[in-house]
């Protein structure tokens, strides 16, 4: 089916670390926080 295939994807220089508020302390994604800071890539994948 073509809607279970990837057909755009970003690989991302920076890793989520706690340290630079992309995980929680238990090692959560702060989804939040990632859609904010990405939100141009992101929205560049569904153009």
């Amino acid at each position: 089916r073509s809607d279970d295939r990837i057909c755009a994807f970003r690989l991302l220089a920076e890793p989520f670390t706690i340290e630079n508020g992309l995980l929680t302390q238990t090692l959560k994604v702060r989804r939040n926080v990632v859609t904010d800071r990405y939100a141009d890539i992101i929205n560049g994948l569904f153009v």
